[in-house]
């Protein structure tokens, strides 16, 4: 199925009138130095979804601070399993890093 030329230019139209609404500068604030601080709409959205769901969970970041500390604390009892503070480092390390994993858990047997 071939897509004629005008269905095309009006799709990439839209779609630029999308990106524009969503990455383009929604708000301007004039800084002291005479330059700009430019937000977009995107920025606003995560910002106030963010606060709202804070609130909404009633803070649930810093109410499980403790908890988050006992796990990554908390000693293996297996001795060929992860501790919480590896199964962490697990999740943080990006991908290049999976190697240092693979080698890590050996010196444990």
């Amino acid at each position: 199925m071939e897509i004629s030329s005008s269905t095309s230019k009006v799709a990439r139209s839209v779609l630029d009138v999308l990106l524009k609404l969503l990455w383009g500068d929604l708000i301007k604030i004039p800084l002291p130095n005479g330059e700009t601080l430019n937000i977009s709409f995107l920025v606003l959205l995560l910002s106030f979804s963010g606060i709202y769901f804070t609130f909404k969970t009633r803070f649930v970041q810093i109410r499980m601070i403790p908890k988050v500390i006992g796990v990554i604390n908390e000693k293996n009892k297996n001795a060929k399993s992860f501790s919480g503070l590896q199964a962490i480092v697990v999740q943080l390390l990006p991908e290049s890093e999976w190697a240092i994993l693979l080698v890590w858990p050996q010196q444990y047997q």
